[in-house]
Formats: structure tokens, sequence, C-alpha cells
């Protein structure tokens, strides 16, 4: 079977049907036998660069792939064409295995392939009168000029620079990110690791070109689905994590990424060690292809599982940047109301991560968010719950309800309360005036930036305030 598809020259996509469910044009696919005609295999789907082919016909091509349907998700094994860095050891007796979310169609698997033909081995090329040749892979090499990694300077960071979470769910846009000019890194929520050492990928080639492209690095963010359990099973398991260093190795040189950002949280105080020795051995892989290794932890305190998991002090020798969450100072589920992120708590959290982290590798925990606080007496006393608003909708709610806004000197911040149906409403407004304050402490302390949690919660009117606290501009 190998030896006829290595025959093949080449599959001829052609003759757009309609238009398809996801904005991409369903095209009928030829494949070329020995002797020379062309033999119609089934429908693919196109869009401008971008190219989706049913599992069936990668097989036929040779690509060493396998599907689970009710993940919609397509599990490839790469052949020499995508290799390690050096050091990187799977486990005896084990190949790499890679995982994609893919397109389901009328029960039929679609899988993207730009950005996956080095672990395909198969390379698609458009023609001028919009037809597609599909052909094997002749080695790393051999790549159509849309997957081609830019030239792109990955060092050029400022020396301050300005980070923002962007938190993708289930399934990456395959458009390119938006975000506004002067965002220095941005850092999507792409990867999971689960507890056997397996990593979930939701990442996108387009979207990482679309940063590069505006000049941004694209450190993706990495976490343990925060579930204690569940990471402690996989922290303690060598074989696990030999499998997930070797798999997120493996995804910053498929999807051309400039850094990872490990974002674990909920962990046993038990496996602290266990967790620093996995950063290691994470940040020693990445270093060797020259990327970025970064690490999200809780502002310092006596809380196990939240705070007192973390060595910050062997975490911040062995990654490039350290990212302190200064915000959920009052979490979802609090017992009682109050601010995400007061200005005098900020500034508490980075003076103790100071003592155990020099300050150029400190980013500073910002929150594009706030929280809607519902009181309800009862019994006597207050039950308290909450809901995150973006600061839209935080304006929004103050302005339909009719609240007043004041100013709070001791937190940093705006307030507003209501009342309604018998209940109190209060919300700590982040804004451009808190953030004012909270980032002045970047040059105050001297430290390397800011990231942001989350795009698309914040106004546009806080940029300038960054860039004028953080950069100068």
């Amino acid at each position: 079977m190998r030896g006829m598809v290595r025959a093949l020259l080449g599959v001829l996509l052609g003759a757009v049907l309609a238009s398809g469910a996801f904005g991409e044009e369903p095209v009928v696919l030829r494949m070329g036998a020995f002797d020379g005609n062309l033999i119609e295999v089934g429908q693919g789907l196109a869009q401008g660069e971008d190219l989706w082919v049913p599992v069936g016909v990668l097989r036929r091509l040779g690509a060493n792939v396998a599907t689970d349907d009710p993940a919609r998700r397509v599990w490839v094994e790469p052949g020499t064409n995508l290799s390690l860095p050096e050091g990187v050891v799977l486990p005896p007796g084990e190949g790499l295995r890679l995982n994609a979310r893919a397109k389901s169609v009328s029960g039929d698997l679609y899988l993207r392939v730009r950005g996956w033909e080095r672990a395909l081995g198969v390379r698609g090329d458009r023609g001028d009168d919009g037809s597609w040749t599909l052909r094997r892979l002749e080695g790393p090499g051999d790549l159509p000029e849309a997957s081609l990694p830019l030239s792109f300077d990955r060092t050029a960071l400022p020396e301050r620079f300005l980070l923002a979470w962007d938190p993708v769910f289930r399934v990456n846009p395959d458009q390119d990110p938006e975000f506004p000019q002067g965002l220095d890194v941005i850092s999507p929520s792409w990867f999971v690791v689960q507890p056997d050492g397996e990593v979930e990928n939701n990442g996108s080639v387009a979207y990482v070109r679309g940063a590069h492209l505006r000049g941004a690095q694209v450190w993706a963010l990495v976490h343990n689905g925060f579930k204690a359990d569940r990471t402690r099973v996989f922290l303690n398991d060598p074989r696990a994590v030999a499998r997930t260093v070797a798999r997120l190795a493996a995804y910053v040189e498929l999807l051309d990424l400039d850094g990872i950002n490990l974002d674990f949280e909920n962990i046993a105080d038990q496996d602290r060690d266990a967790y620093t020795a996995f950063v290691g051995r994470v940040a020693e892989a990445l270093h060797r292809q020259g990327r970025k290794v970064s690490v999200d932890v809780t502002v310092l305190s006596n809380k196990p599982y939240w705070s007192t998991c973390y060595d910050r002090k062997a975490l911040g020798e062995l990654v490039d940047y350290v990212m302190v969450m200064t915000y959920d100072e009052h979490w979802r589920t609090s017992p009682r109301a109050g601010s995400v992120a007061s200005l005098p708590w900020v500034e508490r959290g980075v003076q103790s991560l100071l003592q155990l982290v020099p300050a150029n590798k400190v980013l500073l925990g910002v929150p594009f968010y706030t929280r809607e606080w519902e009181e309800t007496p009862r019994g006597g006393g207050v039950s308290v719950r909450s809901k995150a608003l973006s600061m839209a909708s935080a304006d929004q709610r103050i302005a339909e309800n009719g609240a007043p806004v004041v100013w709070l000197p001791s937190a940093g911040q705006h307030y507003a309360e209501y009342r309604k149906g018998g209940r109190r409403y209060r919300i700590w407004l982040e804004n451009e005036q808190s953030l004012e304050l909270k980032t002045s402490l970047v040059r105050r302390y001297g430290l390397a930036g800011v990231a942001a949690w989350r795009k698309g919660f914040e106004k546009p009117t806080v940029w300038p305030v960054l860039h004028r606290n953080v950069k100068g501009l």
C-alpha cells in the first residue's frame, strides 16, 4: 500500500460545489493513479490558504492517523519530518503521538492540513485556478509558502513588555488573532495536560502566523485542568511526564511557537517538588529549542493547594519569567464580597515575590475583569455569590440600575452598589484609573512587564495607560 501511495504523484482538488457550513467551500478530491488518470476519492473543504481533508484520504496518502470520534480528535504519529530536540526522550517502546481537533461534517472527520504537513507527511498546493494538489512531503524543508515560518526575531522583546492571555475554549478560532498595536506577547490557552501525559492540543498555525505578522510573540498556555487529584497522578508518573515534555517540544516546533506559559493551579503541597522538577524538564527542553518558558504563581500566602504548592524561588531560577497572578483577592466563591485586586493587596503580593524572584523576571498580573457580588440576607447573616464581568458589562450593569459610583482611595478603584429585590449588589470596578495605579508598580519595582487576564474583557481605553506605564509610550 505504501509503495503505491508513493507512486501517486498528487491529488487534484477542484470543482467547487457549494458554500460549506464553516465558511469553507466543498471541493471534489481526486487522486492520481499509476496510469496518470485521476480518480475521485471524496470531498474536502477549502478556504483561502487552508484545506481540510477527510481522515480516510489522508490515510490513502500514507499519513499515520487515527480518530477519536466522540472527542472529534485526530491522532497523528509523525514520521522523520518532525524531530525532538536533543535530550528529549520518550518512554521506552513509545513513539511520538500528536492530536488536533477535527471538523465533523455529515459524520466524517476533516483535518486541517496547514501547519500539520511535517506530522502528516502530506502537503497541499493551491493552483491559480483555485484547484489544489496534495502530495507526499519530500522532507522537513518541503513546505508550502503559507506554512513556512516567518522571518521572526524571538529575542526581540523590549526591556518591559505587555502580555495578554487569550482564553480558548475547546476550539481555537481559525482566523488571525485580533489585538491592539503594541501588545508584545499573546498567550492562547491551547494545551491541557492529562493524567497519562497526553496533551490536548487546540493550537493553530494561522493564529501564530497572524501574531508574527503583527510583531507579537506567541507563548501558548499549558494547564492541568486545575484538578489536584489528576495532577498528582501525572506528576508522580515518570512516563507521563516524559510524554508531556516530548509532546510540548513537538507542538512548539510544529506550530512555530515562541514559548509556553505553564499555568498549573490547585496542586497538593506534597507535589510541590514534583511540579518544580517537571517545570525544570520543560524549561531544559524548550531552552534547547531557543524558546521562552514562563510560569504562573499566585500571591504568596499560607493557603494549601492555592499558594504553598509553589517553590517560587526554585521556579524563578528555572524559567525565563514568573507571572504573579495579583488578582482574585476575592475569588468567585469567596464567602464575602470584595475587590478582585485592591491596590494595597497587589503591592504586597509583588513585594513578597521579589524576596524570592529577581524583579527583571517578574510580570505583574492585572485583571481586565471584575465581579458583581450579590448579597442576600439569610438567617441573621448574608449569603454571597458572584459572577465575573468584563469592564463594559460592569459599566452596563451600573447604568441599567442607576448605581452611584464613588472613588475608594484605600482600594485604588471605583466602587458602585445598588439594591434590587431585597438584595444588595456590589462592584469594585477595574478601569483606566485602577490600572493606572497598578501598572505604575512595574517601574517602581523594576518589573519585566504586565500580564493581563483576560483578552477581550478590557475597554480599548486601557491600552494607552498600559503603554505609558510599562513602556513609557
